[in-house]
């Protein structure tokens, strides 16, 4: 086997172990995440954010955010989106209300990225923290 040979394949397996690495991230994050388009439309979802919304896979895929996300909420959280969208903002940062599949209100802390992808896509990389309790709590005092 060649130096390069050598090389490549040690680089394909790095690239390897990478993706693997980065899977697991996505499965195993006690944080909810989500995949979006640049139109809004969920393209992928990890577990934890299934939990949190009680709804399969399935559900999810091909829905806009706003699907999911409280009425009351929407505007506010559209209004940053579209400042995403025009590179105003580079990351958005909202308490919003998520209505679950069984109509229960679920608090999140959203955190959502820009990801532009080698091949020229873009994409928004959401993250949602459930803030449920917490916001009981507060509304208690």
């Amino acid at each position: 086997m060649t130096s390069g040979e050598k090389t490549r394949l040690l680089s394909a397996c790095a690239l390897k172990e990478s993706e693997e690495r980065l899977g697991t991230i996505f499965e195993k994050s006690p944080l909810g995440i989500a995949l979006m388009d640049f139109g809004g439309r969920v393209l992928d979802v990890n577990p934890a954010l299934l939990k949190m919304l009680g709804y399969s896979k399935e559900d999810l895929l091909g829905n806009h955010f706003s699907d999911f996300t409280h009425p009351d909420d929407i505007e506010r959280q559209t209004k940053v989106f579209l400042g995403m969208k025009e590179e105003k903002n580079e990351v958005l940062r909202l308490e919003n209300r998520y209505v679950r599949k069984d109509g229960q209100l679920v608090w999140g802390s959203l955190s959502a990225n820009l990801w532009n992808d080698p091949t020229g896509g873009r994409f928004l990389i959401g993250m949602v923290e459930n803030i449920t309790d917490r916001k009981r709590a507060e509304e208690r005092l």
